[in-house]
């Protein structure tokens, strides 16, 4: 439940909106700092991640993860497009949705 630290946050610039006249910006965490607290709250051996690559085309990957900690297994999707790594991409957006279940 601890907040994470301002350090491990990153801001994606998202637009401007007119109405307001501010910046907008998707605040998000990436897939290391998602494995460093769980080695720091549950340990390195009691979590596990796997995926399947459940679709490839036109420079877009989408994959299915499994998160399982302490015995408790969550799954969720990821995808990318547009990115340099598409895979790793993919795989990191689906550890990061499953964590969050």
């Amino acid at each position: 439940a601890q907040p994470f630290a301002a350090e491990e946050i990153h801001c994606l610039p998202r637009g401007f909106d007119a109405k307001s006249g501010k910046a907008m910006a998707f605040p998000y965490i990436d897939a290391r700092t998602v494995m460093r607290r769980l080695d720091a709250v549950v340990g390195p051996d009691r979590w596990s991640y796997d995926f399947d690559v459940v679709a490839v085309g036109q420079g877009q990957v989408l994959v299915r993860g499994k998160l399982t900690v302490c015995g408790v297994t969550k799954c969720d999707a990821g995808e990318a497009s547009g990115e340099e790594e598409l895979l790793k991409a993919a795989v990191s957006d689906a550890l990061k949705r499953a964590a969050v279940l």
